[in-house]
């Protein structure tokens, strides 16, 4: 708990005084300069505070401002409190150490105690008194230092050789005797530095460029005053939630201090008394120690008077931290009614110099990314309950009545595979981490299958024997509360169930393949009080503390569109419901009227209620509708299993900053309103399209995700073809069956490199499959409509990507750099490809594979030439040479794919099982007839509208005449089949060609338009959250096909055809659904909003470090028909042990070889089956650019508001820490 701290200076702790710490010149003497230092107990181990291994006393929660434990011994006249120690300190040998130091105080002053360690083989010490090895020679209630010299604990001939027991002592039993950071310390001591010795480097004084920019700081600002050598300091306002801090600049940016000896600023408080803690921050190097600064300046005391503290770097180190890219120094929480004066930032450093100026003036400087500022801004001066844990991962507050408890058993589960294995199972876990960091592939399998081994032989076991099976009991838990009367004495919970949760991919080697939390769902025997401090105490010694407080405690049970409200519309709704497992929906007698709350002033800006109608039961959780065919005879599921009430935010006009209050309840995520909400949101799914460019590599100067460069080698050529959605039965085997595209056997056996291609970069890649398709065309149309539709709307600079600035719309920036490498492609005939693809799926950097273009073909050459020709007509008012290339690439892919010439019959198509390194066997492929109609009517109505020659119109009856129609089998809502015929009906150049074009064909294209968008608008407010899904389909609902924001775009295509206001208000109802207002709470693209995935299938996102993944990604996500499998398999039921032979009875029907850990509730809600696990849930997790991407890019595009630009704080918003993502434990 206690961080180390030399004998005369005693740490600051809550509720006591302290002696005061010597300061000499300006420099912290130390008792001891610390060579070396062994840590025996601070109870921050799971082992450390576990009951069997405490003797006679119990390990007790420290008291605000700190964290973690201490010992509370309970002596008597017979017996003395001890501690066993743990793990690598266990029969340690402490003979060379010269003393051992500790914390102590007594709960009654007076007490005599003596110390002693004990070994099994060494036997038991002297026993010296402690009050004879502190300051002052007394225990008391003071937290003091113990510093026992070793030699008098040997004085009796033990040779401390094997230390197992620390003991403190029998005494009277009317009181505790209090324990912490106990450590074994070999001394010597230097003579102390000259003061003036200490000059240091500056890191920070204002005076510098940027320094005194107000940007660079955190809940402060920079005051100019001209009697400080550097004319600035840094005036800090901190609160109980947020610490003020300063951000480092230019070269000192990232700073390295993991050789620097101390940190020296001026400080002084507008309140005296105060006790700032200092701590620095760096992105990759996370947070340090904090400490207290009144510890560090001369007299001990913060006051109206400028003082210097000196804080050691080690202090900062501590916990592990490096102190080696320094990017922030925060200056503590406090109450909020004073300031912190900071000045003078420098430090002494052994060999640090700053970086010389190497005179690039070209050069971009770094960007500071951040991601706090997102959320103070929304904040405003109503911060969000941040919860206090302790082995506890997450707590879900649902109401006053109910909260959901969230565990992570791994570290459980390991200690206990530990007692079964003898210690083999974490010494395998670790040989399997350095196998992968050597990348040898032999030894990684061995390790793993040994793993496995114990895992198949002893899991059950050691689920068994940890806390898992007693999470359900609610004797498990204790409840408290310092300020409820309620909560006096200690409860139980009336109510719990748990129910296990997949989180995660295998991200620690000794995981199964399913990682997972428990959820505990809390009933409260009372109703929580606004204002009032809870702790649930788990008997394993876990607990979290919070505050329940309407205007704070962000219920998860609110629901609402995590972006914001544009102001005034009809489909502005919030909803409150929730789920509690087996024991139905969530109870809300307590919902009677809401709030808005500007979150800046704590003004409430608009209200509702039951009795208004601004409050209405949205739905008893109902099941979903049987189907036509239904005989009744299977009970059908439920929808949401919620009782789900809307709340009506439809006269919330006035824009801001807000936050939903319902009394006993809680409080919803803060939200803005404002006709421009849905810029940011664009800006953020734009980039993830970005962030997705094929062999482009990311930089830092556009993002914080930075990726090198990969696919640089040539493309080959191969006799692949690129397939399209009706080709399904084109290609043949040798019996003249139809057979699905064997597209690797077909590349690994074809690829020939005597034909490449030398420029490959354009297009963009899916979650970790690195082909490039037709399928991505979707991007392509939805980018050229948007802007079609709008052009105002979009604007150079308006994304922030490499080609900012050059004059040309970045939104036509991305269209040009997608439809790049097909123009890469194209051949001296005119001929453009439609597929990148190699014969397997390698890693992102596995650059021993080789890449290869299919084919080129008439339906992939025309679809290019309607792209390309839609491009150039877009660009030729920005760059009319580019327009021109574009133009002319155009010309030549269509006069290649309307040449019946290049027609493919009876194309024979060589390839070899095993990728093409097996058997050979042969394919073929032939062209319908009229296969090519579609693409070719697209590309001639393109070439029309760019040339404005008519000819190019004369046959799209005929052609139209043989397609299909949009969104019909085997197209679907995720296609870009809509755009082959839309022009038909929508554009005036078009429509006024009636010799060529009909009105009967024009009615036909805009009926079947609006047919799909009118089915879906029907369905939208017939669903208990407002979204387009048939009430009785809970099937064919994987791979993003009940992604809304497709279906928000049907309608909104049909919207373009023929306006109505019922089309817009479902399609943003639609959106809300995407983007948090559904079942779970989340919204479905990462990087906007608060609760979004984060354990996504993105190779990128899952291998670069970072947790938060790359933003702007929208996942397959929201359900699916059934749920993962893999969950029930490997995390509800597990088999219990093997058979005869040895094998393991994983797919024996014999329910009695299982262990049941967890039943799911009979029919499990439809609408809340998505579970996170990147690698065995698929369907649910990937993500490709066409299937889910484009169509959120699409809706916000045509949604947002003109005129919109980026601020600077958006350009720099980088990850997100690990407390802010909130849908990494996500709400079921």
């Amino acid at each position: 708990m206690m961080h180390y701290i030399s004998s005369l200076v005693v740490r600051l702790f809550s509720g006591t005084s302290y002696p005061v710490g010597f300061i000499l010149s300006g420099i912290l003497l130390t008792s001891c300069m610390k060579a070396d230092e062994l840590l025996l107990w601070n109870g921050e181990i799971p082992s450390e505070i576990d009951a069997d291994n405490l003797v006679y006393g119990a390990a007790a929660p420290a008291e605000a401002p700190e964290t973690g434990w201490y010992f509370a011994g309970t002596p008597d006249l017979w017996h003395a409190p001890g501690i066993q120690l743990q793990d690598e300190v266990w029969r340690v040998d402490l003979s060379d150490y010269d003393e051992i130091r500790f914390w102590v105080r007594t709960s009654v002053a007076g007490y005599s105690h003596g110390f002693s360690v004990h070994g099994w083989y060494m036997g038991g010490s002297v026993t010296v008194p402690i009050e004879n090895y502190v300051e002052g020679g007394v225990l008391d209630t003071y937290w003091r230092e113990a510093v026992i010299p070793i030699a008098d604990l040997m004085a009796n001939g033990c040779s401390l050789g094997s230390v197992e027991y620390l003991y403190f002592g029998t005494s009277e039993s009317d009181h505790t005797i209090e324990i912490d950071e106990v450590w074994a310390v070999t001394s010597d001591a230097p003579e102390p530095l000259a003061s003036s010795s200490l000059i240091g480097e500056v890191i920070w004084d204002g005076s510098r460029e940027d320094e005194s920019d107000p940007s660079n700081f955190k809940y402060g600002v920079p005051v100019a005053d001209a009697s400080l050598g550097s004319g600035w300091y840094f005036e800090g306002s901190p609160d109980p939630w947020h610490s003020p801090g300063i951000k480092l600049r230019g070269d000192y940016k990232r700073m390295d201090l993991s050789d620097a000896e101390e940190i020296r600023f001026w400080i002084r408080s507008s309140l005296a008394g105060v006790t700032p803690e200092l701590s620095a921050y760096g992105w990759h190097m996370g947070g340090s120690a904090s400490v207290p600064i009144a510890n560090y300046v001369t007299g001990g005391n913060i006051d109206a008077n400028w003082r210097e503290a000196v804080v050691p770097v080690a202090e900062l180190k501590s916990n592990g931290c490096l102190m080696d890219s320094v990017e922030y120094l925060y200056f503590g929480k406090g109450e909020a009614n004073h300031t912190v004066d900071i000045a003078n930032v420098r430090c002494l450093e052994a060999d640090w110099v700053p970086p010389v100026d190497d005179g690039d003036v070209d050069s971009a400087p770094p960007i500071p990314y951040t991601s706090e500022a997102w959320l103070q801004e929304l904040e405003g001066n109503a911060p969000i309950e941040r919860p206090l844990f302790s082995g506890v991962e997450q707590l879900l507050v649902l109401s006053n009545k109910w909260v959901i408890v969230v565990v992570d058993p791994f570290d459980d589960f390991v200690a206990e595979m530990d007692l079964l294995t003898s210690g083999e199972y974490s010494e395998t876990m670790a040989d399997v981490e350095d196998a992968i960091a050597r990348e040898h592939q032999t030894d990684i399998w061995v390790h793993r299958s040994k793993l496995e081994k114990m895992r198949w032989e002893h899991l059950v076991t050691a689920r068994q024997n940890g806390s898992e099976p007693l999470m359900p009991n609610t004797d498990f838990y204790t409840l408290s509360s310092t300020n409820d009367a309620s909560y006096a004495v200690d409860l139980e919970p009336s109510r719990v169930t748990t129910s296990l949760i997949s989180n995660d991919d295998s991200v620690s080697a000794g995981y199964d393949a399913v990682r997972y939390g428990i959820y505990a769902y809390i009933e409260m025997p009372q109703a929580m009080q606004d204002g009032k401090s809870y702790t649930i105490t788990l008997d394993d010694g876990k607990y979290v503390s919070f505050v329940f407080d309407d205007d704070a405690t962000v219920a998860r049970s609110i629901k609402i569109n995590q972006v914001g409200y544009q102001e005034g519309k009809s489909s502005n709704y919030a909803y409150v419901g929730a789920y509690l497992q087996e024991f139905g929906p969530l109870p809300l007698d307590q919902l009677s009227t809401f709030d808005v709350v500007d979150s800046g002033t704590g003004a409430v800006m608009y209200q509702g209620s039951l009795a208004d109608g601004k409050i209405t039961l949205r739905d008893d959780a109902s099941l979903m509708d049987a189907s036509d065919d239904d005989d009744g005879s299977e009970p059908r599921p439920s929808m949401n299993g919620e009782k789900l009430y809307q709340l009506d935010l439809t006269g919330l006009t006035t824009p801001g900053n807000y936050y939903i209050r319902v009394p006993g309840v809680g409080r919803s995520w803060p939200f803005r309103v404002n006709d421009d909400v849905y810029g940011e949101a664009f800006y953020t799914a734009m980039r993830g399209l970005y962030h997705q460019r094929a062999s482009f590599a990311l930089e830092a100067q556009y993002t914080a995700w930075t990726r090198p460069r990969y696919h640089t080698d040539p493309i080959y050529e191969s006799q692949m073809l690129p397939y399209w959605a009706d080709m399904t039965k084109a290609i043949l085997d040798s019996t003249q069956k139809p057979v699905s595209w064997p597209r690797f056997d077909i590349i690994g056996a074809t690829t020939v490199t005597s034909q490449s291609t030398t420029e490959v970069d354009g297009g963009w890649y899916d979650a970790a499959d690195y082909d490039r398709n037709l399928y991505h065309y979707v991007l392509i149309f939805d980018l050229l409509k948007l802007y079609e539709f709008a052009p105002a709307k979009y604007s150079d600079g308006q994304l922030n990507i490499p080609e900012s600035g050059n004059g040309i719309p970045d939104l036509l920036d991305e269209v040009e750099y997608g439809l790049r490498i097909w123009k890469h492609s194209q051949r001296a005939d005119g001929g453009v490809s439609g597929i990148v693809e190699t014969s397997t799926h390698p890693s992102i950097d596995d650059d021993t594979v080789l890449w290869s273009f299919a084919q080129r073909t008439r339906w992939s050459s025309l679809i290019y030439a309607a792209a390309a020709a839609e491009l150039a007509r877009a660009l030729e008012p920005f760059d009319a040479a580019l327009a021109q290339t574009y133009e002319l690439s155009a010309l030549s892919a269509y006069a290649c794919g309307v040449n019946p010439a290049n027609t493919l019959n009876n194309l024979s198509i060589a390839a070899a099982s095993s990728r093409g390194e097996g058997a050979p066997y042969s394919l073929t492929f032939t062209e319908e007839a009229n296969f090519n109609d579609k693409f070719e009517l697209m590309a001639r109505v393109q070439l029309f509208l760019l040339s404005e020659d008519p000819n190019y119109l004369d046959g799209v009856e005929a052609l139209y005449a043989n397609s299909p129609a949009p969104y019909s089998w085997p197209y679907t809502d995720r296609d870009f089949s809509p755009w082959l015929y839309f022009d038909l009906a929508y554009n005036p150049l078009v429509t006024a060609q009636t010799s060529y074009v009909s009105p009967a064909t024009q009615a036909a294209v805009a009926a079947d338009l609006m047919s799909a968008a009118n089915r879906y608008a029907a369905m939208n407010d017939s669903m208990p959250y407002r979204m387009s899904w048939p009430r009785r389909q809970d099937y064919w609902m994987s791979w993003g096909a009940s992604d809304m924001t497709n279906r928000a775009k049907v309608m909104l295509i049909g919207n373009q055809i023929q306006p109505s206001s019922t089309l817009v208000q479902s399609s943003e109802s639609n959106l809300a659904y995407m983007l948090g207002a559904n079942p779970m709470g989340m919204s479905w693209t990462t990087g906007i909003g608060f609760a979004y995935p984060v354990s996504i299938q993105h190779e990128s996102s899952m291998t670069d470090d970072i947790l938060d993944p790359y933003p702007g990604i929208t996942i397959y996500g929201n359900t699916s028909s059934h749920v993962f499998p893999e969950l029930r398999n490997r995390v509800y039921k597990y088999p219990i042990a093997k058979d005869s032979d040895g094998e393991p009875l994983f797919k024996s029907e014999n329910a009695a070889d299982f262990a049941t850990f967890y039943e799911l509730p009979e029919q499990y809600p439809v609408f809340r089956r998505w579970a996170a696990h990147p690698s065995l849930n698929v369907t649910q997790n990937e993500f490709t650019i066409h299937e889910t991407n484009s169509s959120t890019i699409f809706v916000l595009g045509m949604l947002m508001e003109e005129g919109w630009m980026p601020s600077e704080s958006l350009k720099q918003r980088g990850p997100r820490n690990e407390e802010d993502l909130f849908g990494y434990w996500y709400l079921p």
